[in-house]
């Protein structure tokens, strides 16, 4: 076992030494945040990685990733105020809309190849993007994973009684399918599960409407 974990580390290590050299990283992002989430959990227990068991080649690994991805930049927290200052101006924006949507047909078929997040960018599926409340806006927001750190944009908003709540996959991060929440603090989001989503007349999930 150890040997052939040897091995795919080299392997590893071969690969984004090519990649690096030879094409964009971008298709492979996911897979770099997910191996620099593997390398600071262990050094977050207080050991540097080249102490760790065949620590020379994580640290080579760990360099390597360190090279392929951007560095880090802290992105600014919005003040709440500002949070929902921009939430009321998106439901102003879409009350002002004349735009017709479609009604949720619960006899659609379900698309089996339907990714929710792809390169970065997640987007509902087309009974979700269908619904009264649910909108699309022009603001990107930024969902980031809990687990690894990976950060997806959604424009999508469910709309009700005056504020915008940011939509985040259910389905969660496309690596590790840990939950995806907004990066800023303060920001109201529900996840995409249709059932609380779909509204009736009356202000109520229609499953609780009697």
């Amino acid at each position: 076992a150890s040997g052939m974990q040897l091995q795919l580390r080299r392997m590893l290590l071969q690969m984004l030494e090519f990649w690096y050299q030879t094409w964009a990283v971008d298709q492979i992002v996911p897979m770099l945040l997910r191996v620099r989430y593997l390398v600071r959990s262990f050094e977050a227990t207080g050991c540097a990685i080249e102490n760790a068991c065949a620590g020379k080649q994580w640290e080579k690994i760990k360099h390597a990733v360190n090279a392929c991805l951007a560095p880090d930049s802290p992105t600014p927290t919005l003040p709440d105020s500002d949070q929902n200052r921009r939430s009321v101006e998106i439901v102003a924006d879409i009350a002002a809309g004349n735009a017709s949507k479609r009604t949720y047909d619960p006899s659609q078929p379900v698309i089996r190849n339907y990714k929710p997040v792809v390169n970065g960018i997640y987007t509902p599926n087309a009974n979700t993007r269908a619904l009264r409340h649910v909108h699309d806006t022009d603001d990107d927001a930024v969902l980031r994973c809990i687990s690894c750190d990976l950060r997806v944009t959604s424009r999508w908003r469910f709309v009700h009684r005056g504020t915008a709540f940011v939509l985040s996959p259910q389905s969660g991060c496309p690596v590790d399918h840990a939950r995806l929440k907004p990066l800023h603090p303060g920001t109201p989001y529900k996840i995409d599960k249709i059932n609380h989503l779909d509204m009736c007349e009356h202000g109520r999930t229609r499953e609780d409407c009697k």
